[in-house]
């Protein structure tokens, strides 16, 4: 409209200075970023608090195997803390406080029933995994030769069946059936 075009942006690619970084630097730039990972147990929140770019993060996970073997314990030490901290919830509970017109009176111990569930799951899947029965029947259903059918019929017996055949369709294409079962038509000729 009005003749003006407008260009997409193009996004700036991001510049870091961890290549001017010494080695010693560099590792404790990993290092610093593992054990924030660590704590908080996630890639955002551990490139904040280590300041590194996230990409900067999958570029050593690529690049340098001994980050990514490094990595792979912190994660290890990151999911046993949060699996620490399901268990006190599930099982010390949590104190939350409670409010009387508007000031703290007291507090509650809550439990955390989910985690508690989860971690039964976890420990006893024998005993506590979702349990899913599902039956299949499979019938086999042997087609004939039709060429075999169609050569050994009479061409007035050809036309009966074809006419049986279209009908039996109309009947279906009319009928008030939201789903109707799939139809089986016969076409086999009949013992004369």
């Amino acid at each position: 409209m009005f003749g003006l075009t407008f260009r997409q942006p193009t996004p700036a690619k991001r510049r870091t200075n961890h290549d001017r970084l010494s080695a010693s630097q560099l590792v404790s730039l990993k290092d610093t970023f593992l054990t924030a990972f660590e704590k908080v147990a996630t890639i955002n929140g551990a490139a904040v608090l280590a300041g590194v770019a996230r990409a900067t993060h999958y570029n050593w996970l690529h690049k340098d195997p001994a980050y990514a073997a490094r990595f792979a314990e912190s994660e290890e030490i990151a999911t046993e803390r949060l699996e620490q901290e399901a268990r006190r919830r599930a099982l010390d509970g949590v104190l939350e406080p409670v409010f009387y017109q508007g000031e703290e009176c007291g507090a509650i111990r809550k439990y955390d029933t989910a985690l508690t569930i989860f971690l039964l799951k976890a420990r006893r899947p024998e005993v506590y995994r979702e349990r899913f029965d599902a039956h299949i029947q499979v019938h086999q259903r042997v087609e004939p030769d039709m060429k075999a059918v169609v050569s050994e019929m009479t061409q007035d017996t050809a036309i009966e069946r074809l006419e049986l055949l279209l009908s039996r369709l109309k009947i279906e294409r009319d009928s008030t059936q939201r789903h109707p079962a799939p139809a089986i038509i016969d076409v086999t000729p009949e013992p004369e």
